[in-house]
């Protein structure tokens, strides 16, 4: 369910999520299916600000419990929600 939520929201290889979730079923989950995509996690405590660790991960998506733009919020068994979300504009990748 993950990876086609994340082939639905169009990240790409090298694309950075936040993973701002408890540890469990859902943040292992997701780490899972960002690892299958490609895609660069960076993870953070579950109380973190999404607005703020996005900006400072440059990250395109965060994957909380907490409501904010470009956030992926979870329901149930650690699923993805349905809610529309956008991808945040990323800058250009940088060798670091």
């Amino acid at each position: 369910v993950w990876v086609h939520r994340f082939r639905e929201l169009g990240l790409t290889p090298g694309d950075r999520v936040v993973l701002a979730l408890p540890a469990g079923a859902s943040c292992l989950m997701a780490m899972i299916a960002a690892l299958w995509e490609g895609v660069t996690t960076w993870v953070d405590q579950p109380d973190a600000d999404p607005t703020s660790v996005i900006s400072e991960a440059d990250a395109r998506l965060v994957i909380s419990s907490q409501p904010a733009e470009h956030t992926l919020g979870i329901y149930g068994a650690g699923l993805p929600t349905e809610q529309r979300v956008t991808l945040r504009d990323a800058g250009p990748p940088t060798p670091d």
